[in-house]
């Protein structure tokens, strides 16, 4: 476990093994083998994330494993060597936590948080603030740590820190977890074991979700007063639902396994699939794990072996890999020494450090783009390993119904903006005045709260929903719109019968003209509404036969017969 932390000052790896080995008292919680700064430079490596932000930097042994942007706060900076490595920006604040969220610097900022490490002043209402104050700017698929949530002893879970009784201090911050438990129970909470005093992880976050702020006071005025003694520790152990760290892929994983085809090819391949994301199952994103999955039963159903490997996985037990199929979206992967790979650029980063580069395109035994603009701009650049593959649906899930009765406009997404700057085709449905259905997070506008249905809608019922829907509406981050990477949702919608209404995204195929109406504004918007309402039932038949054609050229299993020939052409040629 150290030697990953082995270029950290000496100081602080005495910290570590100290802390590592210390012990809490007879039936508080006990700690695991893995200390904390090992699971957060393990976290760094694993899921990249692009803008760290950190409250209670100190000496800045965790500030250390940024590999992008930082952003740190503390009252008192006392930073040691080694902290400034790989980061391509520092920001440093020394204010308290309070004053910093005052500044509106993270406004101005402009840049979504996706990781966020809150160690800071260890009584529960300044924790409370912090958290109700950076879940603002996360991502929504982002990450919030915090610290010192478990104690060791009740004189360390006291409010003041009382030197002549202990020298390890957690303060009553451990009252977060039964707060957020019952408050905002659509968090995502998992309590680690990592020594000293625990992590808690936080996912699932609602960047608009305003329950912690209307609930304040209620909550100070019930929590500061109670005391470890009155709140139980038999109860506090039960709300904690400690995790034990070999439990999690960071470390104790076993390696994923081969899935072997019924019927296997004349020339067999073996390919691992690299999924974008970090932890090995994530149904809520197509374009990750299920994406993934259709791929992957593509490839049994033509005869080769598979597996799916998340980012924690990419790098373990490749022996015997015909193939890296790198499923592009997040950048950061590593060509593997005697491992050809090939990547489909599925969508370009969000952000600048992700974007495809041409050093790239030429490390790849070959690359698909599913975009025909950025196929044209690195073939100008004289890349022949190069072409045209773009996304597609599941056709297990996406078909036409045996019935037509559709009814509807409906959306599927998060909204990942603010309130006052929300997704543009919703904005364009507002303006026109449309009744639309929303399945989504973070959709908390008065506007839009009558038009939302659930948070959440599982990938095996969209089909369903679009199935019944007689419009199905779509729109495309920056660089997708931009950079021509068609939605999934269209190929999605499309595939179930439904007219699409999307923002104007730049290099549509001449194929999807007829069935994608683009939108630039809400009169667009309403011109696009009343020409699918006023469909005929010959060009409702028209519209039957294009999808029908649809079906045959771009499943997903299609996609994983063309990438399979791909590599099987590339074998040749190397052989």
């Amino acid at each position: 476990m150290y030697d990953e932390l082995s270029d950290l000052p000496s100081t602080v790896l005495r910290k570590v093994k100290r802390e590592t080995n210390a012990r809490p008292e007879k039936g508080f919680p006990q700690m695991g083998r893995h200390h904390y700064l090992a699971w957060l430079n393990n976290f760094h490596k694993a899921e990249n994330p692009s803008v760290y932000f950190e409250i209670g930097t100190e000496s800045g042994a965790s500030l250390a494993f940024a590999r992008d942007i930082a952003i740190a706060v503390d009252p008192v900076f006392k930073l040691g060597d080694n902290v400034v490595r790989q980061q391509s920006q520092v920001h440093l604040f020394q204010q308290t936590s309070d004053d910093f969220f005052e500044t509106g610097f993270l406004n101005a900022f402009e840049k979504e948080i996706d990781f966020a490490f809150l160690d800071g002043m260890h009584q529960v209402e300044y924790l409370l603030r912090d958290f109700m104050n950076i879940e603002k700017h996360m991502a929504s698929d982002g990450v919030i740590a915090m610290h010192d949530c478990v104690p060791m002893s009740y004189a360390a879970a006291e409010r003041d820190w009382d030197k002549t009784k202990t020298r390890r201090w957690t303060g009553d911050v451990w009252k977060i977890i039964p707060i957020l438990r019952t408050y905002r129970p659509d968090l995502d909470i998992r309590v680690l074991d990592l020594p000293p005093s625990g992590i808690v992880e936080i996912r699932n976050l609602q960047p608009g979700n305003t329950d912690l702020q209307t609930a304040y006071d209620e909550i100070v005025e019930k929590y500061v007063p109670i005391t470890l003694e009155e709140f139980g520790l038999a109860e506090l152990k039960n709300t904690l639902k400690l995790v034990q760290v070999e439990e999690i892929a960071s470390f104790q994983d076993e390696p994923v396994a081969w899935e072997i085809p019924e019927s296997p090819a004349a020339h067999s391949l073996k390919i691992a699939i690299k999924t974008p994301k970090a932890r090995r199952t994530n149904p809520k994103k197509i374009v990750d794990h299920a994406f993934a999955r259709s791929i992957a039963d593509g490839f049994l159903q033509a005869g080769h072996s598979v597996r799916i490997d998340s980012g924690y996985d990419w790098y373990r037990d490749t022996q015997g890999t015909d193939f890296d199929l790198v499923l592009r979206g997040r950048g950061g992967y590593e060509p593997q020494p005697n491992i050809p790979h090939v990547v489909w650029a599925i969508y370009p980063g969000a952000k600048e450090r992700h974007e495809i580069t041409q050093e790239e395109v030429s490390a790849a035994a070959h690359c698909f783009f599913a975009s025909e603009l950025a196929y044209e701009e690195f073939s100008n650049k004289g890349n022949s390993n190069i072409s045209v593959l773009l996304q597609g649906f599941d056709p297990r899930i996406m078909h036409l119904p045996e019935q037509d009765h559709r009814a509807d406009t409906v959306f599927v997404g998060s909204n990942h903006f603010s309130n006052t700057d929300m997704r543009p085709i919703i904005q364009m449905s507002l303006d026109a005045q449309h009744n639309t259905k929303i399945w989504g997070r973070g959709w908390t506008a008065p506007e839009v709260e009558p038009m939302l249905q659930a948070k959440y809608i599982d990938n095996s019922n969209v089909g369903n929903l679009y199935r019944g829907a007689k419009i199905v509406l779509c729109d495309h981050m920056e660089p997708m719109r931009v950079g021509g990477y068609l939605s999934n949702r269209i190929f999605d919608a499309l595939a179930c019968g439904s007219a699409v209404i999307s923002d104007h995204i730049a290099g549509l195929p001449d194929e999807f003209k007829q069935d994608v109406f683009l939108c630039q504004t809400s009169e667009d918007f309403s011109n696009a509404v009343q020409t699918i309402e006023a469909e005929t039932e010959a060009e409702a038949a028209e519209r039957k036969e294009r999808v029908r054609s649809l079906l045959q050229k771009h499943s997903l299993f299609v996609r994983a017969k063309e990438i399979s020939e791909k590599l099987l052409e590339l074998k040749t040629q190397r052989a």
